[in-house]
């Protein structure tokens, strides 16, 4: 569907707000409303969507998870924040120039179903009963498998604190998964019994103020405003970890749900036995996506590992992309399209979330005005009491119907901004972005076809102190947000 425009005399109420009418020969008593056209494909989009666990290119991954060796960043009681500032920025160095965030893990203990006679591994069962054999990456001044003694509670706490003085304000980091206990940092072998969550619990809620926190099992740490990391999802042996997520009701709205999907284990004839299966076999995608859609999942990895090539595979994975996480839609922007320098731009625009979770950060959004030719802002400002955390999806999904019972609602935000009385008049384009924090760059991308290459969304014409007649963009001029790739961040 083309661009739709519609002129508005006089005065309109959007939210409460009212556009004000100037009464000056080269400005128009108007407001005009564009209905930016739905993309209808997948794009990489930040804290969302497939998750990686290497660094290499892929399709759509802005986050990779890093598994950490506790023994690799605190080998001695003595080491410090340093250690792991300089063991992050050797890891991480490239990737605000990608766009990508890291997940990262600490862990204790790697099981292997064989003996390793060149490494030392140590026999231990399972909660479960099952023999396997364990590397364990322990500080040198700990007793490897030591769980239970005041030693190990005492560096327990120090290690995360210090985690959080050196990632909590870092912007290349998107969530924390707690890790720490157990085999892979999944919290069981052992399990946390209750005096071990509190003192955990208490120790994450002090060090991360900013970012936010992923445990293992739903059935942990219910008390705290923990999110999730589900490293066998949608698996048919652990429906009672979805029923347990979904009868958290509300907390999705806040905290955080990830993990992967598990392709080595159990019974895999719903989620399919590979990557490939997931996304290619309908009945498999159906059933992930369901999922997906129900316990509100903002990312998933191991599934990623997608054949690309292949052009239904693709497509299945274009439409988990789109499931996961936000997608943000403009349903429609309002704004004066003729103003004097010095003057008053009056811009409104309706929102909705059509994925199935919220974006967690409060990002700003911004509203600029772009030099026709090069496509750069001229003059640029942001929205006030504006959270994107607050735009969110539908909730309680019809499987049969594929939508939610609870349908998103439409999010309305209004903004006043004075012009600078120098600014040259002539005839320009109005944009709105969503910028990092970090550099107060373009970042999250809404998703409609009204795209620049760099991250901003040109909507309209605009005329400053200059009468312009035809306000609607030629969509040819519109760059493609899925092939765009130069977005970027700053780490410092």
């Amino acid at each position: 569907m083309k661009n739709m425009l519609f002129l508005i005399p006089f005065v309109l109420q959007i939210a409460q707000f009212q556009v004000a009418i100037c009464q000056d020969p080269v400005a128009d008593a108007a407001t005009i409303s564009i209905f930016p056209q739905m993309y209808d494909k997948a794009f990489p989009n930040p804290l969302k969507g497939f998750r990686t666990s290497t660094l290499k290119a892929e399709d759509y991954p802005t986050m990779t998870r890093l598994y950490i060796k506790w023994n690799e960043i605190e080998n001695d009681e003595n080491d410090g924040v340093e250690k792991i500032l300089d063991y992050c920025n050797r890891q991480w160095k490239d990737l605000p120039e990608r766009n990508v965030k890291v997940i990262p893990r600490v862990y204790l203990e790697w099981p292997y179903n064989r003996q390793n006679a060149t490494k030392t591994r140590d026999t231990v069962l399972s909660d479960w009963g099952e023999k396997r054999f364990l590397e364990r990456f322990w500080p040198a001044d700990l007793t490897r498998g030591d769980y239970s003694s005041e030693q190990f509670k005492k560096r327990l706490v120090g290690l995360i604190e210090k985690m959080g003085k050196a990632w909590d304000n870092d912007p290349r980091v998107a969530y924390i998964e707690m890790g720490l206990i157990g085999w892979w940092g999944e919290q069981h072998s052992p399990s946390i019994n209750a005096d071990m969550q509190k003192l955990i619990g208490d120790a994450f809620t002090a060090a991360f103020r900013n970012k936010l926190v992923m445990v293992r099992q739903a059935k942990d740490f219910q008390a705290y405003p923990f999110g999730s990391y589900w490293d066998s999802f949608a698996h048919s042996s652990q429906l009672n970890e979805a029923e347990m997520l979904i009868a958290q009701e509300g907390k999705w709205k806040t905290s955080v749900r990830g993990g992967e999907v598990a392709y080595d284990w159990g019974d895999m004839s719903k989620t399919g036995t590979s990557p490939d299966q997931s996304l290619k076999n309908k009945a498999n995608l159906d059933y992930m996506i369901g999922f997906i859609r129900n316990v509100h999942c903002n990312h998933l990895g191991w599934i990623n590992n997608y054949n690309g090539k292949d052009a239904d595979i693709q497509q299945g994975a274009v439409e988990m992309q789109k499931a996961l996480g936000y997608r943000f839609v403009l349903d429609k922007v309002i704004y004066t399209p003729n103003v004097l320098p010095g003057e008053m731009l009056n811009v409104s625009f309706s929102v909705r979330n059509m994925g199935s979770s919220p974006f967690y950060y409060n990002w700003p959004v911004e509203v600029s005005i772009l030099n026709q030719e090069t496509k750069q802002p001229v003059w640029k400002a942001t929205f006030q009491n504006v959270d994107l955390r607050t735009w969110l999806p539908g909730d309680d999904w019809d499987s049969n119907q594929q939508r939610y019972r609870v349908e998103p609602q439409q999010n309305k935000i209004a903004g006043t901004f004075k012009l600078p009385g120098n600014l040259p008049k002539g005839e320009y384009i109005l944009a709105l972005s969503i910028l990092d924090p970090a550099g107060n760059v373009p970042s999250v991308r809404f998703a409609v076809i009204n795209y620049f290459k760099g991250g901003r969304h040109p909507i309209g014409k605009l005329g400053i102190g200059k009468k312009v007649g035809k306000f609607e963009l030629d969509k040819e001029i519109f760059d493609d947000l899925y092939t765009d790739r130069t977005l970027y961040y700053e780490s410092k």
